[in-house]
């Protein structure tokens, strides 16, 4: 709980426009993320899926961190199919483990990962 209320209080310091709003969205995301992980409350799965979709949508095609996002959103995807069992969700995470191993070609660091995350999800 406290890693969340933190979170949220250092995004609440970084207004619409900020340049650094989406690693906050994204931080508080994965706080809830692991607190679900903990707790199995619903609501913060929901919630981090959205936060993830509010980062994605700051980092767009040849943003630096596109690719982090991407996999952020994927993952806390995969976690809802996993719970829920709906399609939509699990067929949208492939979609973004995809679009993040595009952005990491042979050779670059973060590759071997995606490429287990994307292989997990299928």
């Amino acid at each position: 709980d406290s890693a969340v209320t933190l979170h949220r209080e250092a995004l609440d310091l970084r207004p619409v426009g900020h340049p650094y709003r989406g690693a906050s969205l994204n931080n508080l995301a994965a706080a809830l993320h692991t607190r679900f992980e903990q707790l199995a409350d619903r609501v913060d799965l929901d919630s981090a899926v959205t936060l993830h979709r509010e980062a994605l949508d700051l980092r767009p095609v040849g943003h630096p961190d596109r690719g982090s996002s991407l996999n952020s959103l994927a993952n806390a995807l995969c976690t809802r199919f996993e719970q829920l069992g709906d399609r939509v969700d699990l067929e949208s995470a492939v979609t973004l483990h995809r679009e993040a191993l595009d952005l990491r070609p042979v050779g670059h660091p973060g590759r071997g990962a995606s490429l287990s995350k994307l292989a997990a999800a299928l």
